[in-house]
């Protein structure tokens, strides 16, 4: 990956193992396992649906997440960090948080050299909509600050095609915010030859 590409929280030590979906969260008011409710556990696609989308063939899943990873860019100006930053993107109101990150190798073409793909789902449910949507209003202000930084390291070119989504993207990797009910939900995607488009239909089927 370039310097401008997203050091993702989960790419830069991939452990691979299967996950399923009848996985456990961590709940901030509990910081005791408990079983996901459907607002969180249908949100996210399963590997084979992922797969599909991205047309990519043997994704294998890391381990689920259920905090927010902090993996700063360094160098980077502080209000360019949340699409690097998951506790950035989600702030510290959330009250449920599940994270999947599926991969793969995959070959651009003949006398290439392979590269890792992956596709990353985070959705935070919060306390009632109010609360979802002023976080996702933090990033989106966060982003707009980068924006007027006009640090060409730091261009993600920022598209906002209605009041609930932030798409974004710099060299091979993309990434999207949407806001829905009392849900924010990020997915980005690398090392595709179309990441947004990816990102663009995961969010879609996800959040639609």
């Amino acid at each position: 990956m370039s310097g401008k590409s997203f050091g993702i929280s989960c790419c830069a030590a991939f452990v691979l193992s299967g996950c399923g979906h009848g996985t456990t969260i961590i709940t901030k008011a509990s910081a005791t396992p408990s079983r996901s409710p459907v607002a969180v556990n249908a949100l996210i696609l399963g590997i084979d649906e992922v797969g599909r989308i991205a047309g990519v063939e043997g994704l294998t899943a890391a381990p689920s997440k259920h905090e927010p990873s902090h993996f700063p860019k360094p160098g980077a100006p502080e209000p360019c960090q949340p699409p690097y930053q998951d506790d950035l993107s989600f702030g510290t109101g959330w009250t449920q948080y599940r994270s999947e990150a599926y991969a793969a190798s995959t070959s651009p073409g003949p006398g290439q050299a392979s590269m890792m793909a992956d596709i990353l789902q985070a959705v935070a449910v919060y306390k009632d909509a109010d609360a979802a949507r002023a976080q996702f209003d933090r990033v989106d202000a966060s982003l707009k600050a980068c924006a007027a930084l006009q640090d060409a390291n730091y261009d993600y070119a920022v598209h906002r095609p209605d009041g609930t989504t932030l798409d974004g993207s710099t060299g091979s990797a993309a990434f999207s915010y949407r806001v829905k009910a009392t849900a924010v939900v990020k997915v980005t995607a690398l090392g595709l030859p179309d990441p947004e488009r990816v990102t663009s239909e995961v969010q879609q089927h996800i959040t639609d």
